[in-house]
């Protein structure tokens, strides 16, 4: 079900920057709302979850930018997107290895499963914007 969404947003490249806006705010908000207030369930520290909210927002920011402003070099600012949460992806890997001792079982497949949600969009965003 997954791969059809998929494949049927690979179609339309602008709502890959409403898609990617969209689940960043919901990333944001499930980190603010959802994993920092229970710091005791997740195990990451706050510090951590807030700074790793911020990147969302601002990636949040960048999609809806290029959502709205969608133009001629609009596969340019796809490979952005792509690359940058990419590099999110990395990040949250690598946040889950230096937090190990601390983070717990859910944290881990909390993490690990945004990050697979955020790689699957980087691989469509990186094919459409090659084509």
């Amino acid at each position: 079900m997954l791969n059809r969404f998929f494949e049927k947003l690979s179609r339309y490249p602008r709502r890959l920057f409403l898609v990617d806006c969209l689940g960043a705010i919901l990333t944001a908000s499930l980190l603010t709302f959802v994993v920092a207030p229970l710091q005791s369930v997740f195990g990451l520290p706050y510090l951590t979850v807030y700074k790793l909210a911020t990147v969302a927002i601002f990636l949040a920011l960048y999609s809806a930018i290029n959502y709205k402003f969608f133009g001629k070099k609009w596969s340019r600012w796809l490979r952005v997107i792509a690359i940058v949460n990419a590099l999110y992806c990395l990040v949250t890997m690598i946040v889950i290895v230096v937090n190990w001792q601390v983070i717990t079982l859910l944290g881990i497949i909390y993490f690990a499963g945004e990050a697979a949600i955020v790689a699957r969009l980087v691989l469509l965003e990186w094919k459409v914007a090659n084509r």
